[in-house]
C-alpha cells in the first residue's frame, strides 16, 4: 500500500499536481517514516518548487537512512551544485560514481561540475559517454542541450546547433508525453 502511495505521488507530481502528490506523500510517510524513496519523493516536490534549504534536508535525511540510496545521492549531487557548494557536490558526486559509475543523472551533475570548473573538454567527454547510457527523455534532452551550450564556448557552432535541436526536439517529446 505504502509503494502505491509512493508512486501515486511521483505521477501527480510528474503530472503537475503538487498539492495532491504533497497530501499523498504526507500520507505514506506517516504509515512508513524512513523510506527513502518517499522521502526523496518529498525533496524532488520541495525542490521543483524553489524550496532548496527543506529539499536538501530531506535528501539528507534520506541518506541518513540509507547512504546508499541511489535517488538521494542524484538529489543532493544536483541540488548543492544549482547552491553553488561545488565542494560538497563533488564529495557527493565521488561518492555516487564510486557505487553508481554509469548513472546518467550522476554522470549528468559530473559534467555540470566540470563545465563550472573550466574544465569544458572534460564536461563534453562525460556528456557523450552519458548519452550512451541514458533512456530517460528528459535526462537525454537535458544532455544534448548542455552539450550545445558547451560545443557553442568551444567556437564549434555546427555540434553546438545539433545537439541544441535535439535537445529543444526530446524536450517537446518528453513534454508532449506527459499529456497523454
Amino acid at each position: 500500500f505504502v509503494e502505491a502511495l509512493c508512486n501515486l505521488g511521483a505521477v501527480l507530481t510528474a503530472l503537475g499536481d503538487v498539492q495532491e502528490a504533497t497530501e499523498v506523500l504526507n500520507q505514506a510517510i506517516t504509515l512508513r517514516p524512513n523510506t527513502p524513496q518517499i522521502i526523496c519523493n518529498q525533496a524532488s516536490i520541495l525542490h521543483r518548487n524553489g524550496h532548496l534549504s527543506e529539499a536538501l534536508e530531506k535528501y539528507e535525511h534520506a541518506l541518513q537512512v540509507n547512504p546508499e540510496f541511489l535517488d538521494a545521492i542524484v538529489g543532493v549531487t544536483a541540488l548543492l551544485e544549482k547552491t553553488n557548494r561545488l565542494t560538497e557536490a563533488g564529495s557527493w558526486l565521488e561518492h555516487g560514481l564510486r557505487r553508481f559509475p554509469d548513472n546518467p543523472d550522476l554522470l549528468l551533475v559530473s559534467a555540470r561540475l566540470a563545465r563550472r570548473e573550466g574544465r569544458l573538454d572534460d564536461a563534453v567527454n562525460v556528456l557523450e559517454r552519458a548519452l550512451q547510457l541514458s533512456t530517460a527523455l528528459d535526462t537525454t534532452a537535458a544532455m544534448h542541450i548542455l552539450l550545445g551550450q558547451l560545443h557553442d564556448r568551444l567556437n564549434n557552432s555546427a555540434r553546438a546547433y545539433s545537439h541544441l535541436l535535439e535537445g529543444n526536439r526530446l524536450s517537446a517529446q518528453a513534454l508532449g508525453s506527459k499529456d497523454e
